[in-house]
């Protein structure tokens, strides 16, 4: 909105920008997307399927564009078309001079290879690229999942690290690398920014074409919503499992007889979105990752699991498709001891990190996460001596894995 506003040269529309950067703004636009996303849910899981296919060919148009912008712009120019546009949001001639001088000394500047920040920086790619197995959550949903599930889960890591790597090329083609940094170093409200601008807006800088601005901005919209419904689909699912297991309601485990979705556990799903939405919105200690840190925890229990599985189930295991060994181990015991260790060393990043939100520097998110985590441990217990009060033992459907 921002960069329409800055290329029609209507302030109210910067103004528009702006806003949905603020708690307010961020809250409503989040809000509008949770209850969109519901609703097309609530519809079933086709309808989502066909809306999601549609969304992303145009968003991967929209990095098509970016990478045409970026390959065929002038790094020469870049200062001067930045400065350009950034004038007509800080009102300052040279911006990019303003932002530099706001930093002094501490703008950041290139530098050799670095193993902490190396390690750091890993952490960011994986708060993107580590759902990727999202999907298995619905793979019974899906037709031929076998396979599908095979190469969509390693496939779209794959395809999306590729693509990471692409955009990070061309766009440091353009834009100096020191530069950048003191782009997000520097504190928006002191450099009349309003808030700092990402990758996609500096490249929208470089070029008048609106076919190609309004895919860049459309684009990185659609690119930003995807984590909230693999959100959706996780929660569901687990709540869907829970109730089946005796952990919840049997009312939450129902499932429409039209649309084939399990509604109440959608709308239930939706209403804590929408109540953490407002905690994140409102509460300016819950930075963008802070959460990542207990779900690393979760990465590392399924980690543990893998490992113990094959000895601990081992008729399980045997009949498998995946009973494959190295040197006697079984594979699937050395991926868990590998996802430990690799999970391990993101954990690490983040409690060292101070950009994390989650650093030794800001011990209360650090037992906020802890204190989810247990939470899981005290609702089983809680329930679990509920349901023997009812005459129920919960212990047995863990006994094994349900069929499909």
């Amino acid at each position: 909105m921002r960069t329409i506003g800055v290329y029609s040269g209507d302030p109210s529309l910067v103004g528009v920008g702006s806003f949905f950067a603020s708690p307010l703004g961020t809250f409503l636009a989040g809000l509008v997307l949770i209850v969109a996303f519901a609703a097309i849910f609530v519809t079933g899981l086709n309808t989502y399927m066909r809306v999601q296919n549609v969304l992303f060919v145009v968003a991967m148009l929209s990095l098509v564009a970016i990478v045409v912008v970026a390959l065929t712009a002038d790094p020469g120019q870049f200062m001067a078309r930045f400065n350009a546009y950034f004038g007509a949001v800080t009102g300052h001639r040279d911006t990019a001079k303003t932002i530099l001088d706001s930093l002094g000394k501490k703008a950041p500047s290139a530098s050799g290879v670095d193993l902490h920040d190396t390690v750091a920086s890993m952490t960011w790619a994986f708060s993107v690229l580590g759902f990727g197995l999202a999907s298995a959550y619905i793979g019974g949903e899906v037709k031929g999942a076998n396979r599908a599930q095979i190469r969509g889960m390693a496939g779209s890591v794959l395809f999306s690290a590729a693509w990471m790597l692409l955009l990070a090329a061309v766009v440091l083609r353009v834009v100096p690398y020191d530069f950048i940094g003191a782009v997000g170093a520097a504190d928006p409200g002191k450099t009349g920014l309003g808030f700092t601008p990402v990758f996609t807006e500096l490249i929208s800088a470089l070029t008048s074409n609106w076919l190609l601005l309004l895919l860049i901005g459309i684009g990185f919209c659609l690119w930003t919503y995807a984590w909230l419904p693999i959100y959706i689909i996780t929660t569901t699912r687990n709540m869907l499992a829970w109730a089946f297991d005796g952990l919840l309601p049997v009312r939450v485990s129902t499932v429409d007889e039209r649309f084939h979705s399990p509604v109440v556990a959608i709308l239930l799903s939706s209403a804590l979105g929408i109540v953490f939405l407002a905690i994140y919105s409102f509460d300016t200690g819950f930075a963008t990752i802070s959460g990542f840190f207990g779900q690393v925890w979760t990465y590392m229990l399924a980690g543990l699991a893998a490992i113990v599985l094959p000895y601990k189930l081992k008729d399980l295991f045997e009949g498998s498709p995946v009973r494959w060994r190295v040197a006697g181990v079984p594979v699937l015991s050395i991926v868990g001891g590998l996802s430990i260790v690799g999970m391990g060393v993101i954990e690490y990043a983040y409690l060292n990190d101070l950009n994390s939100g989650i650093s030794f520097k800001a011990p209360t998110m650090i037992l906020i996460n802890v204190a989810v985590l247990l939470s899981g441990f005290v609702f089983y217990g809680v329930t679990r001596f509920i349901r023997a009060r009812q005459g129920v033992n919960l212990g047995l459907a863990f006994a094994e894995i349900p069929p499909e």
